[in-house]
């Protein structure tokens, strides 16, 4: 039975000259579970709000939307459909969990005891019972997401829209929710519909992909012909699908989603000598850019440390990557080294300089800029391109580097948008633009491969290997793990409060059992040192094929 249909479907966004959607026609069954992907910018937010009567966006619309046969325009049973948003705060409302949980039930004048055993099957169901009736305030960035996933499925959805809902999770917490989705849509038969740019762990567990590009619907189909369709035309989204299909298909072997299938493949397929992959260790200069001693930082001093005597070194010209879950202290460790924030205890200094003897905004001119977890932090005009234009005059950059910038990141579509208006991943986008234009010595970034596609990500890592040519110093903070391997010099972890011994990737990578790369878990014991996809398929090839 059709769910949702979408009839020929277009829409444009006020003051846009080109469609944002054009003439999308799909259907979607009860009990699908079907993915959205495609580039920044081609339509897949734009298409999940328009399945949604209360979030649809102002703008010109032709075609139909239809809820169990009936135009979307007219359904009025909000709670049919939920939607979980890609930044967890942005959807919470009360200040404790058992009041989230609550919140719809009681709009909906729920009975009292309808709702006590609706609420307390759900507990149950998602484990919350343990923190039930903590604050909201307190809770871990995978506690958020999995409390907004509750809230939503205790009203009883017919379909459940997603939003790059694991985009701010850590590498557990995201195989956590997704596991919890499976689940939904496997033991409930719930519909899910959802979008994402990080395709590893997803692909394998939809039913259906739907890719679109520029507004345009290229595919809908089974994920075993969506993948033959993308290695038949070689598209750009063939760098974002998991590496297990990416390994798989690049050495002509059964296609394979997850680690365990791409492993025995590789087991059945190729030579397994136990052989050893050489690799050199990055030469780092001697030289000292940020020091920070002896740290110790609270939000409330009352509870325990957030940084807690942490002490870390990075060398000039490097880039260093700082990994942990969430709630670990990452953010705040790149607030501290910005003076956004002050530690009670210890001492930092950029550059052999005390960060508090820098004076009159010294410490940001032309010298450290920050990519804050929410872009959105860093505009400051009613267009994109005119907080642009004063990076370039607060920089010192030329109108050359600007549209070289532009062209780089393919923003030129949005450089007339409010920033508020576009997508996750276009802001992002933008954001590094307006960053990169003031020409910092130093760059502290949080999550900048958020909301970004492959090939944005590729390109950001050739921006930041061009920089670092240049003497740029950059510390990255993120949960993208296989962006980390392919940009890093070092890496750290940041546990208990304090970092670890930053070391190559390699060295860390071989080593860990969660916090790795599926090339390393694919190739673990039998491939030694292969951290990445193009590392495991090099030696894998050189190896040669069994008889």
């Amino acid at each position: 039975m059709a769910l949702l249909e979408i009839k020929n479907l277009s829409f444009k966004y006020p003051l846009e000259d080109k469609y944002a959607l054009e003439n999308i026609s799909l259907t979607i069954s009860e009990g699908d579970f079907l993915l959205v992907c495609g580039k920044t910018g081609c339509g897949k937010t734009t298409l999940l709000k328009l399945m949604k009567k209360e979030l649809m966006p102002n703008g010109a619309k032709t075609g139909q939307v239809l809820f169990m046969g009936n135009s979307i325009d007219n359904n009025d049973q909000p709670q049919s459909i939920g939607y979980v948003f890609q930044n967890p705060d942005n959807q919470i409302v009360t200040d404790k969990v058992w009041h989230e949980l609550s919140f719809g039930l009681e709009n909906l004048n729920t009975k009292v005891e309808v709702m006590n055993n609706r609420i307390a099957e759900i507990a149950n169901f998602f484990g919350i019972d343990n923190w039930f009736y903590d604050k909201t305030a307190n809770l871990s960035g995978g506690q958020k997401q999995i409390l907004n996933l509750a809230s939503v499925l205790v009203m009883n959805p017919k379909v459940i829209l997603l939003d790059e809902p694991t985009s701010q999770l850590d590498p557990i917490a995201r195989s956590n929710f997704l596991a919890l989705l499976t689940k939904i849509n496997q033991e409930l038969g719930i519909t899910i519909v959802l979008v994402e740019h990080n395709l590893e762990d997803v692909f394998g567990i939809v039913d259906e992909v739907l890719l679109l590009d520029s507004g345009r619907l290229l595919i809908k189909g089974l994920k075993e012909e969506v993948n033959y369709y993308i290695r038949k035309n070689n598209l750009d989204i063939r760098e974002a699908l998991p590496s297990a299909l990416q390994i798989t298909n690049s050495l002509n072997l059964k296609v394979s989603y997850f680690v365990k299938d791409a492993r025995q493949a590789l087991i059945n397929n190729y030579f397994n000598v136990n052989c050893k992959m050489s690799y050199k260790v990055p030469i780092l200069s001697e030289d000292t850019v940020i020091d920070c001693k002896n740290i110790f930082y609270s939000y409330d001093r009352k509870k325990q440390d957030i940084l807690n005597n942490l002490n870390i070194k990075v060398l000039k010209g490097e880039i260093l990557t700082v990994l942990g879950s969430n709630g670990s202290g990452k953010t705040t460790l790149l607030n501290v080294i910005s003076g956004v924030i002050k530690p009670y205890s210890g001492r930092i200094f950029i550059n052999g300089k005390k960060i508090k003897e820098y004076k009159n905004n010294s410490l940001y001119i032309n010298n450290l800029t920050v990519l804050p977890q929410n872009p959105l932090n860093v505009f400051l005009k009613k267009r994109v391109i005119d907080d642009l234009n004063d990076s370039l005059l607060i920089g010192g950059s030329s109108e050359e580097d600007k549209n070289e910038i532009i062209d780089i990141f393919q923003l030129k579509s949005y450089l007339y948008s409010h920033p508020f208006d576009l997508s996750g991943g276009e802001v992002q986008k933008c954001a590094l633009a307006k960053i990169l234009l003031l020409k910092p010595k130093i760059m502290l970034l949080d999550e900048p491969t958020k909301g970004l596609d492959a090939f944005a990500k590729k390109q950001l890592i050739n921006i930041l290997k061009r920089l670092q040519l240049d003497g740029v110093t950059i510390v990255i903070v993120t949960h993208d793990i296989e962006f980390s391997a392919a940009i890093s010099d070092r890496i750290a972890m940041l546990f208990d409060g304090r970092v670890n011994n930053p070391t190559n990737i390699h060295d860390f990578f071989s080593n860990n059992i969660l916090y790795t790369t599926k090339a390393s878990l694919i190739s673990k014991n039998f491939y030694q040192n292969t951290v990445t996809n193009q590392e495991l398929i090099a030696l894998a090839l050189e190896n040669g094929l069994k008889k």
